[in-house]
């Protein structure tokens, strides 16, 4: 590399751009033929499990976790099971209403 030279020069001038997309349209043909043509219809919420059903459940795990947290910290001052635990439950409620449930979740 003596003067400023790049590796590949197929990079800047357009080909290498021509030829990934070739190759991308290519796989999508291919992953297309091997699943018949058809296409997946997109997975439903089942009745079970829901978006708030999980965040009740992930506010009662992280507020019991927050809550053993803040017994081992029993020594800071203004820091106890109840706050922590409260916090904790506030946080997973949030974050896992946000989120949504796992796929998993509803079976």
């Amino acid at each position: 590399m003596k003067g400023g030279q790049q590796c590949s020069p197929a990079i800047n001038d357009g080909r290498y751009n021509a030829m990934a997309n070739d190759d991308v349209e290519r796989l999508l043909r291919e992953i297309q033929q091997a699943n018949g043509g058809a296409v997946q219809p997109a997975a439903q919420e089942s009745p079970s499990g829901g978006r708030f059903a999980f965040a009740v459940l992930a506010a009662l795990g992280s507020g019991v976790i927050g809550a053993l947290g803040g017994l081992l910290l029993w020594f800071v001052p203004f820091i106890g099971p109840i706050t922590t635990g409260a916090g904790a439950a506030l946080g997973g409620f949030l974050t896992a209403l946000i989120a949504g449930p796992p796929r998993w979740f509803g079976r």
